[in-house]
């Protein structure tokens, strides 16, 4: 059996992840195939399917953050001593995304995906939730 490097792992689903982000962004998640992503990511399906069980996998992915602190950040901010520090560091936690290029595009498609599918819905709700 092959062992995994879980750096070069986390890194090839990221390529993955941005590849798919960018034609999600510009022909939505109905419109791109499995097949655009494996050529936008360069390679075959059968490595896809070993990082991502299928497209909606890969399109939740894009809106997970699998590097992020924000958790602890969070918390930090909650028991800071000085509150206006900590809102301004929430503030610039939760609008660091919406600097992203891609950003206005697919929280539209996120949108429409949550509107069409519940599982998609509560995906994206659990972070809302939380922050």
């Amino acid at each position: 059996m092959r062992t995994v490097n879980p750096a070069r792992h986390r890194a090839r689903r990221q390529h993955i992840v941005d590849a798919a982000a960018r034609l999600f962004a510009t022909k939505g998640f109905e419109r791109t195939t499995t097949a655009e992503i494996c050529g936008a990511a360069g390679m075959s399906a059968g490595n896809l399917f070993h990082y991502f069980a299928n497209k909606r996998a890969i399109f939740l992915a894009v809106f997970e953050d699998e590097n992020s602190d924000k958790a602890a950040r969070m918390a930090a901010a909650e028991v800071a001593e000085d509150p206006w520090s900590a809102l301004l560091e929430v503030v610039d936690l939760l609008a660091a995304p919406a600097r992203e290029p891609l950003a206005p595009a697919l929280v539209m498609e996120a949108m429409v995906q949550a509107y069409r599918d519940p599982e998609v819905e509560a995906a994206l709700s659990r972070d809302t939730a939380d922050e």
